[in-house]
């Protein structure tokens, strides 16, 4: 009965006569007997330097390989990190060289 054109009605009525106050439909029950995919599991990873381990697997959190979005000061400060920064001490802070506006025109008035 796996793709049988009625199969949903058909169960419809066994459920109805096994429960006859219900008030349940064909997509309720269709969706209640769904077969419902297992979710992913974490890997295993036996630790080698214990030799107990290669009896029992102990499930370890494997370290992801992205990149972390923020440094440390800003992850504190819960601020943006990078250069629209309103963190002053942010590591990725990229400081400008910047000179006084007297020292450009003390150079511009030599050439």
């Amino acid at each position: 009965m796996l793709r049988a054109p009625d199969k949903w009605t058909e169960m419809l009525q066994l459920f109805r006569e096994k429960y006859p106050d219900s008030d349940i439909n064909t997509n309720s029950l269709r969706c209640r007997l769904k077969v419902k995919k297992d979710r992913s599991r974490k890997r295993v990873r036996a630790e080698d330097d214990n030799p107990t381990s290669s009896l029992v697997p102990v499930a370890v959190a494997l370290p992801k390989s992205t990149k972390l979005t923020a440094c440390e000061s800003c992850r504190k400060k819960s601020k943006r990190c990078g250069d629209a920064t309103q963190n002053d001490k942010c590591e990725r802070l990229q400081k400008t060289s910047s000179s006084k506006i007297q020292a450009f025109f003390r150079s511009q008035a030599g050439a």
